[in-house]
């Protein structure tokens, strides 16, 4: 699944996230999660927003397995710093995510304003 979300189109990945977003309780039985999530993060360095936004929304529907990663944190929070909006939007999502798993992460103030 993650090398299809890697190489495939937005459509494709699109239906991943939405897939896993139904079936967030499953993702416990992922047997491997951190080699699944390096394999679709690769698409965060991708030049298309849409690409971006949707890896940002694989990492909210994926919080059960990685809310307490620091990378995964620093992912999110360069989201929140991007210029593309729905880069953004996406990023508040999975930071909302995030945050209902992790304690720690949802006392973390972040810094300036976000800007549309």
């Amino acid at each position: 699944l993650a090398d299809v979300f890697q190489s495939s189109n937005n459509l494709s990945r699109f239906c991943i996230v939405h897939v896993l977003n139904k079936c967030a309780s499953c993702l416990q039985e992922v047997r491997s999660a951190r080699e699944f999530l390096r394999r679709t993060t690769i698409v965060l360095s991708s030049f298309d927003g849409v690409a971006r936004g949707l890896t940002l929304r694989l990492l909210g529907a994926c919080a059960t397995l990685c809310a307490e990663w620091p990378e995964v944190q620093h992912q999110v929070r360069q989201g929140l710093a991007s210029s593309d909006r729905l880069e953004v939007l996406s990023a508040i999502f999975a930071l909302e995510k995030l945050c209902r798993v992790s304690a720690r992460l949802s006392q973390v103030k972040l810094r300036g304003p976000i800007i549309f």
